[in-house]
């Protein structure tokens, strides 16, 4: 799993599969402040890959509402 800034779209979440079989799992995210405290309640989302397949989601579109993770907006 990678996580990257892509700017003004939030956060990208890759999570890769490099093997020859299906993947599923259950993807808890967490937003933290500076110090590694938790900052609000985790968000789930469950998710199945084919063989040798990237899911690619998005932070923003886990969440209720926005929250400007990657500092894009300067928005405190």
């Amino acid at each position: 799993m990678v996580l990257s800034n892509a700017g003004l779209s939030g956060v990208r979440i890759d999570v890769y599969n490099d093997t020859p079989d299906s993947l599923a799992g259950e993807l808890v995210l967490v937003a933290t402040n500076f110090l590694g405290q938790a900052n609000g309640g985790g968000q789930t989302r469950c998710f199945h890959t084919g063989p040798f397949f990237v899911y690619v989601l998005r932070f923003v579109s886990v969440r209720e509402r926005f929250r400007d993770l990657s500092n894009s907006f300067r928005i405190r």
